[in-house]
């Protein structure tokens, strides 16, 4: 006669008791883990906020600098410049080019809008200062940098103002067909009645011979 099968009481109750504790260690660790990882996060959030306040602050204090000031304290504004990688730090290297610009002091300019724009994200404000450095380097006749620099800006939203540069550029090298033919193409991209305007006065004084 067969004896009726007996399970393994032991080894059954050994595994109800090992997995029931792993999953529970399990959610226990993951639990601390997201606990930290958000408790993480929000203090970065919170060291960031402070920065750019503490960023807002200086940028405020150089804005309101008078020119005599500014002049005297331009190391000090630099190492701030090469410290900071917010908005503000760009803002304010933008203020200073500018200053610099009314000071004949070209290149210093340039290479503080370069730096300014090392960590810039947004495509437009991108665009913006490189146009500005494209312009500062047609003042200096350095137009093969000025049409490269002009060149890597992308999109249709600066088209025409990017072309119309370039027109200026061409027209300070002396090659007024070129210079032509940006400002026309600088006309059929422009959605502004003013820039329209200033470009058909560029062409009309234009003599292409």
């Amino acid at each position: 006669m067969m004896e009726p099968y007996k399970p393994k009481t032991k080894h059954m109750n050994i595994t109800n008791i090992l997995f029931p504790i792993h999953w529970k260690n399990l959610l226990i660790y993951m639990i601390i883990i997201l606990s930290t990882l958000v408790i993480g996060y929000l203090y970065w959030i919170a060291h960031q906020e402070k920065l750019l306040q503490i960023d807002y602050l200086i940028y405020q204090e150089i804005t309101h600098i008078n020119k005599l000031d500014k002049s005297k304290l331009l190391p000090e504004i630099d190492n701030f410049l090469n410290k900071d990688h917010h908005i503000y730090g760009t803002l304010s290297a933008l203020h200073i080019a500018n200053i610099l610009v009314n000071d004949h002091k070209l290149d210093q300019s340039i290479l503080h809008l370069q730096n300014g724009m090392k960590y810039i994200k947004n495509p437009d404000l991108l665009a913006i200062i490189k146009m500005r450095i494209a312009r500062l380097q047609i003042e200096q006749n350095n137009i093969k940098e000025a049409l490269n620099i002009l060149s890597s800006i992308k999109g249709n939203t600066w088209a025409a103002s990017v072309a119309n540069i370039k027109g200026d550029a061409f027209l300070k090298k002396g090659d007024k067909n070129n210079a032509n033919k940006e400002w026309l193409k600088a006309i059929s991209l422009s959605k502004m009645n003013l820039l329209t305007q200033m470009l058909t006065i560029k062409i009309n004084n234009l003599s292409i011979n």
